[in-house]
């Protein structure tokens, strides 16, 4: 187990640094230049050339990327083109938005999606294909709907028509968000004592959480739905049923248990998903996320803050999927590290 961890780990560093240099490459292959539109165009080249120097953008690119390696393992990623501040500072303040939207999405995509995956792989019996064709309708669904889109259409039905949830954000303009303790506001309002308050953040919450895990939920119930039409094809499952079983004892005992690996694996890729942010859905519901943070800095050409939410991205995961790895054994015995 030990080494298994020193090689992913290993395979981990150089999978961001391969990230961070293509990354870095790409960004400084647009043809823009932040500094001069953050002088302003009334700036003299000679204020252009101090900003440029001031920021490090006159070196050349290869001294520019050892230059931010060496910050990057000492845990500095820049100062932002846009903010004026540290990239990490940023990071820090938008991220807490992003976890809180990604694991309400996530546990959404978990309690809806593994038991629509389950029932679309019903076939038995006429009760057990109407549930099967029903379960698969939400997939196709969200197969087929791009985020941003049915973002925009949530927006325009359930807030703009019927005025139900909230619009966008994640508190009303009169609304004091609550003393930061843990960021989420949901949290933080419930142990700052103010359940209305709370409750105003979770409607705001609703409307990102169910649009960003509408794709995901898709996903894991076709994930889950294969890998159960496979299962209940082995023979021990046969052999089960023909001992007279009932069929829920071989759905989740027997059928379901031998799909976790599988289930886990997608689970941890979405999670990964999730938390890292879409930045279509936060663009859209005007969420101070990382998403949006970096939406803001591939528009403005801010190098930092882009390459900053890029390694955070890549980190997250790199880090579920190690999770994921070494969830492996202690599902299934029979898989070795």
């Amino acid at each position: 187990m030990g080494g298994f961890i020193v090689r992913r780990l290993t395979f981990a560093v150089l999978i961001v640094l391969g990230i961070s240099l293509v990354t870095f490459v790409v960004a400084h292959a647009v043809p823009a230049d932040p500094v001069r539109a953050l002088a302003g165009s009334h700036a003299t080249p000679s204020e252009v050339a101090a900003a440029r120097r001031a920021y490090g953008l006159d070196k050349p690119l290869p001294l520019q990327y050892l230059s931010f390696l060496w910050s990057l393992a000492h845990g500095d990623l820049g100062v932002s083109l846009l903010s004026k501040r540290p990239v990490l500072d940023d990071l820090t303040q938008y991220l807490p938005a992003t976890i809180e939207l990604g694991v309400s999405a996530l546990i959404l995509t978990i309690i809806i999606g593994v038991p629509l995956g389950v029932l679309s792989a019903l076939g038995t019996g006429r009760a057990g294909r109407v549930a099967s064709y029903v379960a698969r309708v939400p997939t196709l669904l969200g197969v087929a709907m791009p985020p941003f889109w049915l973002g925009l259409l949530a927006q325009a039905i359930v807030a703009g028509h019927f005025a139900a949830l909230p619009l966008s954000g994640r508190l009303d303009v009169w609304n004091i968000p609550p003393p930061t303790v843990t960021g989420l506001y949901v949290v933080d309002s419930l142990l700052d004592g103010n359940p209305s308050l709370a409750l105003a953040a979770l409607l705001h919450l609703i409307l990102p959480a169910v649009t960003l895990s509408f794709g995901t939920i898709a996903l894991l119930t076709r994930m889950i739905r294969a890998s159960m039409l496979d299962v209940l094809s082995q023979d021990y499952i046969r052999t089960a049923r023909s001992k007279g079983l009932r069929g829920r004892v071989v759905l989740f005992r027997h059928a379901f248990r031998n799909t976790l690996v599988t289930s886990v694996t997608v689970v941890g890729l979405l999670t990964g998903y999730l938390l890292s942010g879409d930045f279509l859905v936060e663009t859209v519901f005007s969420w101070p996320g990382i998403g949006n943070y970096g939406v803001n800095a591939a528009v403005n050409s801010d190098f930092p803050a882009i390459i900053g939410v890029t390694m955070l991205v890549a980190a997250v995961y790199v880090i579920v999927n190690l999770l994921v790895d070494l969830a492996y054994p202690l599902l299934d015995p029979r898989v070795a590290v």
